[in-house]
């Protein structure tokens, strides 16, 4: 599957937030650093930092279910429960989860 950018309900927004998690979970500061520059096929690279939003309290409820997700699987053995799956899915849809789970595993586990 190829993640389509841009296109569907996983934002660009959402897309650096995903990756940004994904690096800090796995304790790796350059791919965060990476993550943190990295724009979006439309609007070209970003630096700003400071808008990207990870912490709870910063989240709407639909973000706050894919940030769950996220630090659910970059666990060994992975803490993903059903019912993270279906939060996401309710959101975002199956082809959104599809999506997450493609950005979640580009960055992977080193």
């Amino acid at each position: 599957m190829i993640t389509k950018l841009g296109i569907g309900s996983v934002n660009a927004e959402l897309r650096k937030q995903i990756l940004v998690l994904t690096a800090m979970v796995n304790e790796c500061s350059y791919c965060a650093a990476h993550s943190a520059g990295m724009g979006d096929a439309f609007r070209g690279s970003t630096i700003h930092t400071d808008s990207i939003r990870i912490l709870p309290e910063e989240l709407n409820e639909k973000e706050r279910a894919v940030m769950r997700l996220v630090v659910a699987a970059m666990k060994v053995p992975s803490k993903v429960t059903d019912r993270m799956r279906e939060d996401v899915i309710l959101h975002y849809g199956s082809a959104g989860l599809e999506n997450i789970i493609t950005i979640m595993a580009w960055m992977g586990k080193n």
